[in-house]
């Protein structure tokens, strides 16, 4: 299973959807260095039972100019963890086709999903 990881990246927090085998867990931290180690973490023990045939994708996104998306992208590339990112148009769009609140970070989680049956161009 690909378990899909929205990170919404705000002035004074930083919220995350995890999606698990049972859909989707959120969480809000501070826009901190340690706020970033407690969502590390919660993505962590979220994912505890990933399994070897498991995957990853994480889409980091904003809404608000004055978020500082620094925090987030410099942690992940220290930890090497590839990432993609979401647009505020694409949050906004992803949170109304999915009846979801702007400022919920599965609206960026699912930002880039396809719908089923839908297949890539070759």
């Amino acid at each position: 299973m690909l378990h899909v990881i929205g990170i919404l990246v705000l002035s004074s927090q930083i919220a995350v959807a995890v999606e698990t085998k049972d859909g989707f867990v959120e969480a809000w931290f501070a826009t901190t260095s340690a706020g970033m180690e407690e969502l590390i973490g919660f993505v962590e023990n979220s994912l505890a039972d990933l399994g070897d045939d498991d995957g990853i994708h994480i889409i980091v996104g904003s809404l608000d100019d004055a978020a500082d998306m620094h925090l987030v992208i410099d942690k992940l590339v220290i930890l090497g963890i590839p990432h993609g990112y979401a647009t505020s148009a694409t949050i906004r769009a992803s949170a109304e086709k999915h009846k979801l609140a702007e400022l919920s970070p599965k609206a960026v989680a699912l930002a880039f999903r396809r719908p089923v049956g839908i297949n890539r161009p070759n």
